[in-house]
């Protein structure tokens, strides 16, 4: 690279380097944001989902407990426990002797989730002493959250002890799925593109300034170069059967499609003879023992493009042979 090219390097590379600081900036601020909404929102879920866990509990005890009876005197109470909470550990036990594993509970807990349109999955671990059951596989309390439990005692005994521990799932995908964080979304793509713009427009002056150089480069490295196997026939007449050039002195001429089939197939015959038979077998693939009119025809066609190519060469004419096809006949006299 020359010193202009240098100098223009240079030149750029400081609003390059301002560019890219502004755009990874406004980038991080993004995320930061919608980060910051994402876990906001995380945290008012997380909130109703436990003012939902303690709904579904009184639900609960509405559907299964049908008839409870419970007396209780303070003044017979060995222990400053109320009453209404020795109740509530009653009902419990009650309805832990029917569902061990507070199926019910966690159904209504999930439909009562459902009702305030939280997308999640929900789950109970009810501890009794040191006796614990789940309501979903151990697999799914991995990766859920824990909200706060609820306890329920009759005495001190810690034994007895009853404790409800709900647990939610709150996908990602859902958390992220809101207007606030698509607009945040919407703002990124836009400096994105903003960036790109800028960038190419930046780039454009360096681009016109070595381009050229950069052409002169590329030729000097990548010229092709083709190998050319010439095939010499009579009246210095020079093909070149895979690139189809056909050379006579300072004439030349590029054959294609079926010219050049058709000329490929002259000269590799005796006499430079094709017959009918020849023509559809060899350039057309078929295969017949009558040659119709449409052949005929369409043979006719193939040959006159063929001439009509080869009207500069004055050494080389193709002739109908009646009756049999057509031959090439090549005077040896040198026409330049």
């Amino acid at each position: 690279m020359n010193n202009l090219s240098k100098k223009s390097v240079n030149s750029f590379d400081k609003p390059l380097s301002l560019l890219l600081c502004v755009y990874i900036f406004v980038s991080s601020f993004i995320i930061f944001v919608g980060h910051l909404f994402i876990s906001e929102r995380q945290k008012a879920n997380l909130k109703e989902t436990g003012v939902a866990f303690l709904k579904a509990i009184e639900k609960e005890k509405k559907l299964y407990i049908t008839t409870f009876v419970f007396q209780y005197d303070s003044r017979l109470s060995p222990n400053a426990i109320s009453g209404e909470e020795k109740r509530n550990w009653y009902e419990q036990k009650c309805l832990i002797s029917d569902d061990p594993n507070r199926h019910h509970l966690d159904s209504i807990f999930q439909a009562e989730l459902d009702l305030r349109k939280i997308q999640g999955s929900v789950a109970i671990r009810c501890t009794v002493g040191d006796k614990v059951t789940i309501s979903r596989p151990e697999d799914f309390y991995k990766k859920a959250t824990p909200l706060d439990s609820v306890s329920y005692q009759k005495d001190w005994d810690d034994g007895q002890k009853i404790t409800l521990q709900p647990y939610v799932f709150l996908s990602y995908q859902w958390l992220a799925g809101c207007w606030p964080v698509y607009m945040l979304i919407a703002v990124w793509l836009s400096v994105t593109a903003l960036f790109i713009y800028a960038l190419r427009e930046n780039h454009k002056p360096l681009h016109l300034i070595t381009s050229i150089e950069s052409e002169q480069i590329a030729e000097k490295v990548h010229e092709p170069q083709i190998k050319v196997q010439w095939t010499h026939l009579p009246g210095n007449i020079s093909f070149d059967e895979k690139h189809g050039i056909l050379k006579q002195g300072n004439k030349e001429i590029s054959l294609s499609g079926d010219s050049l089939i058709y000329f490929r197939y002259f000269i590799q015959k005796d006499n430079y003879m094709l017959t009918y038979h020849d023509i559809l077998m060899l350039v057309y693939g078929i295969k017949t023992d009558d040659i119709s009119k449409n052949d005929r025809s369409r043979i006719s066609h193939g040959i006159e493009r063929l001439q009509k190519q080869l009207e500069g060469f004055e050494n080389l004419k193709i002739i109908l042979v009646r009756g049999k096809g057509y031959r090439m006949e090549i005077s040896s006299g040198d026409i330049s």
